[in-house]
């Protein structure tokens, strides 16, 4: 397995810091398709238009409430209909139906594919893992980052009870309805400052752990097809970009390529590299969406049969990843995380995470266990294809 490590320290320490739609990020791509290539893989590039932070839509939807109660004065119709509006943005670019990005400024970011087709393939299987790294913020500090969920869901909160507010003041035009609001729009005020704090004072993270331990796990997963051919499958190793900035890189491949992969299985790799390791059976902030029940069944298959590795069942609530973004368009879907104790990604979005807080034992649990779902779907297929042709016969 050291060379899931040789990748991992490439990404992490000789290119570093790879920021959504940077130089660097594309330098990450080049290198995987670098690999890739070199594996006897079908190699495709893809760049796209991406905004390079999901900081700049959240801080418009964490202010627009503020703005809605001073309109409020003015007029109050106006003003809850303001606040109503950006609560629905909100929930809108929560799950993937963004309202505000066609208005941001954009840079360019970098996805890169290669493809394994066996020599009967009969299922489409997309592997998947995001270079780019994030910037480090407050809320992900050591000592506040247990606290995140709970600080999400008092946000979101806000963001759907200043609406409410402000349109029964509309009604009854009573102002303690109305300055009822303010504890929570403080709240967002809070919320928006740490917004600007992380892209003002703040500096990309090594994404030694996310993702640069996903990345060499799905590089390791095509060496390894790349040699031992499974013969059923037709391998999608997509390596994405811009996940960090709100998970383009998956929709730009997504619009490219999303018809003719239907059917297939997304298996996405991310934050697989210190803890242990998970397949979630559910993911998303708000909702949470199931994973596909067919997935599911595989990996707890893959589980019995190697019980050894100690992979776990759990449930991701916390960021999207590239996994919840197929799942909200319908695709069928999966993610892999590795948590801590405490349920949390370690060195999650801070200074901390590094090539050497990067656990090989938990890399190498990764691509086995994905390995061995791989191996039961190649001998699934084969038995299908078997049993129709017998009828066909």
């Amino acid at each position: 397995m050291t060379k899931i490590m040789d990748h991992i320290r490439h990404l992490a320490v000789t290119i570093g810091p790879r920021g959504s739609a940077t130089a660097a990020e594309r330098r990450a791509r080049d290198y995987v398709a670098q690999e890739m290539k070199a594996l006897g893989l079908e190699v495709t590039l893809q760049e796209f238009p991406s905004i390079t932070t999901f900081s700049w839509p959240y801080l418009i939807l964490y202010l627009l409430p503020t703005l809605a109660f001073a309109l409020s004065f003015e007029s109050p119709v106006a003003g809850a209909v303001l606040a109503v509006l950006g609560s629905g943005a909100f929930y809108l670019e929560l799950n993937f139906r963004e309202v505000l990005e066609p208005l941001l400024p954009k840079g360019t970011g970098y996805n890169a594919l290669g493809r394994l087709r066996g020599s009967n393939p009969h299922k489409k299987v997309v592997i998947s893992a995001h270079h780019d790294s994030s910037k480090a913020a407050l809320n992900f500090k050591p000592s506040l980052v247990g606290g995140f969920r709970t600080s999400f869901l008092l946000m979101a909160l806000s963001l759907f009870l200043v609406p409410f507010l402000l349109v029964a003041y509309a009604f009854t035009g009573l102002e303690a309805i109305r300055w009822a609001a303010v504890p929570f729009l403080l709240y967002l005020l809070g919320t928006a400052a740490s917004m600007v704090h992380r892209e003002v004072w703040n500096r990309y993270t090594h994404g030694a752990n996310d993702n640069a331990s996903g990345v060499g796990t799905m590089l390791e997963l095509a060496a390894r097809a790349s040699g031992e051919p499974l013969e059923n499958l037709d391998l999608w190793f997509l390596s994405t970009g811009c996940e960090e900035a709100g998970t383009f890189g998956i929709r730009a491949f997504l619009r490219a390529h999303g018809r003719e992969l239907r059917d297939a299985c997304f298996i996405n790799l991310d934050n697989v590299g210190a803890g242990t390791v998970h397949y979630m059976a559910g993911e998303g902030m708000l909702p949470t969406y199931s994973a596909d029940p067919e997935l599911l069944e595989l990996f707890a298959a893959a589980c019995r049969q190697r019980p050894e590795l100690n992979v776990k069942r759990g449930l991701y609530t916390l960021m999207p990843t590239d996994a919840t973004r197929c799942l909200a368009y319908g695709y069928r879907a999966i993610s892999l995380l590795a948590v801590d104790d405490r349920g949390l990604l370690p060195n999650w979005h801070w200074i901390t995470d590094t090539y050497d807080r990067v656990e090989e034992e938990t890399v190498s649990t990764c691509a086995e266990i994905v390995w061995t779902v791989l191996k039961l779907m190649d001998a699934e297929q084969g038995t299908s294809r078997e049993q129709t042709d017998v009828a066909r016969s």
